[in-house]
């Protein structure tokens, strides 16, 4: 993990501004085995350096002089031995524990840790770590989108849409309330409008919730207007849910019309290859609380129901793309019957953690 880059874990920690990896604390009650001197060379090897990776070592046992010796002369190596309040260096203790006050500073320490941690803040990694945001619209949409969710540790995480080989074309996201969907969702928006002009990529976005997520992208004063939206429905009514489905499905067969009379042209990457001058962007779809439209199992639902799940069966040659999210993926009275092959074609699928 530390790639011989960095000094320790607790450095990495530091520059990635994450809690990468896991710290942890080996408590030895018997050593025994270092009468072994092999097992005691390994050791030794394995405990001179595992401070720097995150690794401490606390043995409470009676050692041989050699061994004492050994860990000693290791600069590295701090030890605590005591026997019978009597030390075997410069440090000693003594002290008497009752078992119950153990059982209740255990339970303080406990409850102390878990309100600090739920008071914790979740650590921001700055957009402009995961893109470059000195580069604008400097990619193209013909053989897929690629787009930038994150960081774990110090890589950056990615997903790429609509590459034929590895047949990732849609994608599901759920997650309960304030667990950083709709962030998601933003984030997913930004890395995608940062890397493709709006002549590469469209988006039709759908809000079925309050409105704020996508709210930003319709003000052409502040700055935050996004020419790559084509449509951007606030707080959408199902049956504009259901026009814009329309629209996309209308969308696919026209596109599916002109790579037909192109001849040798099954999907849009083979159409842009042959035809470079062709101006063809992709398509993303994104709704969020998209259970909404489909929540009663009315003409409007059944409809958007039978709509959606031709698009996102057949509109991947095309170029057309699916992001759906939701705190919910269950019950959806209109996707009854329709369920099993919807989702069979949303191999994304992220689940963001519960409380």
């Amino acid at each position: 993990m530390l790639k011989g880059a960095y000094t320790s874990l607790i450095e990495l920690r530091r520059i990635s501004k994450q809690p990468v990896g896991s710290l942890r604390l080996i408590v030895l009650q018997d050593a025994d085995f270092l009468s072994d001197e092999r097992l005691c060379t390994k050791f030794f090897q394995v405990i001179k350096n595992c401070a720097r990776a995150g690794v401490c070592v606390i043995i409470s046992d009676v050692l041989g002089i050699q061994t004492q010796r050994q860990i000693n002369s290791e600069s590295s190596i701090s030890v605590l031995n005591v026997i019978n309040n009597h030390t075997l260096n410069s440090i000693s203790f003594s002290c008497n524990i009752e078992i119950d006050s153990v059982q209740r500073s255990y339970e303080s320490e406990v409850a102390d840790y878990n309100k600090k941690a739920s008071e914790t803040s979740v650590i921001s990694i700055p957009f402009s770590e995961i893109e470059d945001v000195n580069q604008l619209w400097w990619d193209t949409t013909k053989d897929g989108i690629t787009f930038s969710m994150g960081r774990s540790g110090l890589d950056t995480i990615s997903l790429r849409l609509g590459d034929e080989k590895t047949q990732l074309h849609n994608v599901l996201i759920t997650g309960a309330a304030g667990k950083g969907k709709s962030n998601l969702l933003e984030v997913i928006i930004h890395s995608i409008c940062t890397r493709y002009s709006p002549k590469e990529i469209e988006l039709y976005l759908l809000d079925f919730k309050d409105g704020l997520t996508f709210k930003p992208y319709s003000d052409t004063n502040d700055g935050a207007y996004l020419p790559h939206a084509k449509v951007l429905g606030l707080e959408s009514e199902r049956d504009i849910g259901l026009a814009t489905l329309r629209y996309i499905e209308n969308l696919r067969e026209e596109r599916a019309k002109i790579f037909k009379d192109a001849g040798d042209c099954k999907d849009i990457s083979r159409y842009r290859k042959n035809n470079p001058e062709a101006i063809m962007p992709r398509i993303i779809l994104m709704i969020d609380e998209y259970q909404k439209l489909f929540e009663k199992a009315d003409d409007i639902g059944l409809e958007a129901a039978e709509v959606l799940e031709n698009i996102v069966r057949q509109a991947r040659a095309c170029g057309i793309h699916v992001i759906l999210a939701s705190q919910t993926i269950t019950g959806v009275a209109a996707l009854l019957g329709h369920t099993e092959n919807i989702y069979a074609q949303f191999p994304i699928r992220i689940a963001l953690r519960r409380p």
